[in-house]
């Protein structure tokens, strides 16, 4: 067996290069195949990468396992963590989860007033084949 590690974002595109999600609003990434084949397995780690100027609401991170399009990710809404926000940039780390072959990751600024800035959502997978 071989463990292979990779790194991407299902939102944004690195730490410093992340999206703007207005109040309210929701940032759904584009589908990944994280492993390109139905043989692999892996798990995820998970971190939200995020700058607001408030801190009060939530910002709610939601990751989907399998092919779904946008409308059917917001009816799914596997919610993984919801994390009130700080006046500032923080990193956090939102925990393992198994992988599958295709995810999306998404993160709604929840009734925070204000826009959330630079929000990346980023993953280290470590694949077993």
């Amino acid at each position: 067996m071989s463990v292979a590690r990779v790194s991407g974002f299902f939102l944004g595109s690195s730490v410093s290069s992340g999206v703007t999600i207005a109040n309210n609003a929701t940032s759904t990434g584009s589908e990944v195949d994280m492993f390109g084949n139905n043989t692999t397995e892996g798990w995820l780690f998970l971190y939200l990468y995020y700058t607001s100027t408030v801190a009060v609401g939530t910002l709610d991170v939601s990751l989907f396992q399998g092919q779904v399009s946008g409308s059917e990710a917001e009816n799914q809404s596997p919610l993984v963590g919801s994390y009130t926000p700080i006046n500032g940039s923080q990193q956090i780390y939102i925990g393992r989860f198994p992988a599958s072959r295709y995810m999306i990751g998404q993160v709604k600024n929840n009734a925070t007033g204000a826009n959330a800035t630079n929000v990346s959502l980023g993953y280290e997978l470590f694949q077993e084949s």
